[in-house]
Parts: structure tokens; C-alpha cells; sequence
């Protein structure tokens, strides 16, 4: 099963990296991809979606988008946000990679990649956030994606990523054309991609001296609500929201979803002026940490070989 082709690249597997202790590693991968998102309309109260164009009922009074990505490890990191006050361009943030294989074992990809490519058990210290929004809901659907990963195997280290895109239009419905039909039935549309999963291997999992932290979260929500800053709000609410999360201690359970439908139901709005909301967002952390009894067993050791070499020189 593969996913749609993105217009930005996703991480592709690197060569674990070796550390000091044994291979334990945790991994947390988010991915949310918006392949369409359009609007539509009931203009006669029947309940049924018609044949027309929303642009000759919903007036467009502004719009607004944003996109941002950021990671870190062990708070240290990048971010990047790009807006486009137009609402039909593209908001693309840069592409943040927080690792040393940054360009060598992790590499760029613009190829279609498959679902199971997104989960890097094979590449760890790394922490990416990327995202991308383009198009209009009202101009032929519109698309985008959020992507969160990070992953460790090296003690004492948390790594997080986060990306998130948003939507804002304030839209002016008109009742002009069927003011005698009474309300304007709204409904949104989406079609999406998701993967979601915590992982932690055999090792660390088995090791109850350390403490392994997973956790992958991605949301998706739609709000219209009734705007007054131009002084004429309409009536009426639209609001559906979708979170999909896997955690180490909660449900470890990962979501892998390809072409899922979300419709919103039908909500009956008066003429006015709306604010339509529309926020997607994708949340990875990771840490690996060794418990504190295990640590005072270590510093015991240090204190004795050190007691010993002092005998020695002694």
C-alpha cells in the first residue's frame, strides 16, 4: 500500500548508530496527509450535497494560512514557519532534520514511499518535522501534510518533533441567489492518509532499569463559528474533530490509515459572517532514560575503581 505522492520528502532509513549501551531504541512517528478537502453545499434543505459551486453562495472576505515545523534533541533544535496571507498559495516550511545523519543516512526522498518506510527502527537520534499546505477548499479542494518523527538509542537523551498546518478564512454566506429557500446547509469533506506509532525494541522493553518514553499523536479539526468583527455574525456552528495516538503505555496499538473519508454532517447556517477554522496537527516525543537506582549502582562502581587505583598507587 503506498501513500499519495508529496511535493516534499520523507525520511528514508539509515545505518543504526552505535552507542555505548545495548541497542535499546524508541521510536515515535506521526504522519497526517490531507489529500483533499473541499465544501459542500445543501441549498434546498433536502439533506443531499448539490451540484453547485460554492463560490456563487460563500463570498471569500480574507483568508490566511499557516505552516510550521519544528524537532529537538535534548531541547535543541530548529523550527520553521512559512505563511501565506493570500489562502490559495502554498505556506511551506523548511524541512528540520536534527541529527548527525542529517544528509548522509538520512536523506531526502520526492519519491512516493511506502507506509511502512515512515517508521525508522533502523535510524536512531533524530528528530524531523516537516509540513505543507496548498490549495483552497473553495477552489478545488485543498491538501497538505503534517510530519513528526523522532527516535533514540542513546541513554539519557529525549528527542520531540512537531509540525502543524492551519487554515483560516472569514467567509460571508449570501442568501441572494435562494433567499426563499430559507437557510444554506454546510458540510466539508476530507480525505486523508494517516500512520501513527510508538515503538520500543526487545531491549529496552526488557531492561527495568531504564525508563523508555514513546508517544506519536496526530489531530485534525474543523470549526465554523459565527464571526462579529465585521459586524453582521451569522447563526449557526459546524464543528468535527479527529486524534488518532499510540503511546507505550497507553493503547501501543499504531494506526495506519490510507484514503479514510471524513464528512462532516449538514449544518443549517444563516446568512453572515463565519470564521472557518481548519487545523491539523502532528506530535512525536521519545526519551530514553536509565532509572535513578541504576545510576547510583554505576556511581557506586566508579567510587570503588577509583578506591581501588588509590590502593594501589598507595
Amino acid at each position: 500500500m503506498k501513500f499519495s505522492k508529496l511535493t516534499k520528502g520523507l525520511i528514508a532509513a539509515a545505518t543504526i548508530v552505535s552507542s555505548g549501551f545495548a541497542n535499546a531504541g524508541v521510536v515515535a512517528t506521526s504522519y497526517l496527509e490531507l489529500r483533499d478537502l473541499s465544501i459542500q453545499l445543501d441549498i434546498d434543505g433536502d439533506g443531499v450535497a448539490d451540484n453547485v459551486d460554492p463560490n456563487d453562495y460563500i463570498d471569500i472576505t480574507s483568508e490566511s494560512r499557516t505552516s510550521s515545523a519544528s524537532a529537538d534533541i535534548n531541547s535543541v533544535g530548529g523550527s520553521s514557519t512559512k505563511t501565506d496571507s493570500t489562502g490559495v498559495g502554498i505556506a511551506d516550511p523548511n524541512f528540520i532534520c536534527i541529527s548527525s545523519q542529517c544528509g548522509s543516512g538520512i536523506t531526502i526522498s520526492n519519491n512516493t514511499v511506502s507506509i511502512n518506510d515512515l517508521i525508522h527502527t533502523d535510524a536512531f537520534n533524530y528528530a524531523v518535522g516537516d509540513a505543507n499546505v496548498s490549495g483552497s477548499a473553495l477552489g478545488g479542494g485543498a491538501s497538505g501534510f503534517t510530519y513528526a518523527d523522532a527516535g533514540l538509542n542513546t541513554f539519557g537523551n529525549t528527542a520531540g518533533a512537531q509540525s502543524n498546518i492551519a487554515n483560516g478564512l472569514l467567509a460571508t454566506i449570501d442568501f441572494t441567489v435562494n433567499q426563499t429557500l430559507g437557510n444554506i446547509g454546510v458540510s466539508f469533506l476530507a480525505v486523508f492518509d494517516v500512520f501513527v506509532d510508538a515503538f520500543a525494541d526487545a531491549a529496552s522493553l526488557a531492561d527495568n532499569t531504564v525508563t523508555t518514553v514513546a508517544s506519536a499523536s496526530a489531530t485534525f479539526s474543523i470549526l465554523v463559528v459565527p464571526d462579529s468583527s465585521e459586524g453582521n455574525p451569522g447563526a449557526g456552528l459546524i464543528f468535527e474533530s479527529l486524534s488518532f495516538s499510540d503511546d507505550l503505555e497507553g493503547s501501543d496499538s499504531s494506526v495506519n490509515l490510507a484514503g479514510q473519508q471524513l464528512a462532516t454532517s449538514f449544518s443549517y447556517v444563516e446568512a453572515g459572517d463565519y470564521q472557518i477554522n481548519i487545523n491539523q496537527n502532528s506530535t512525536s516525543a521519545v526519551e530514553l532514560v536509565p532509572e535513578p537506582a541504576s545510576l547510583a549502582v554505576f556511581a557506586l562502581g566508579l567510587l570503588g575503581l577509583a578506591g581501588a587505583s588509590f590502593r594501589r598507587k598507595a
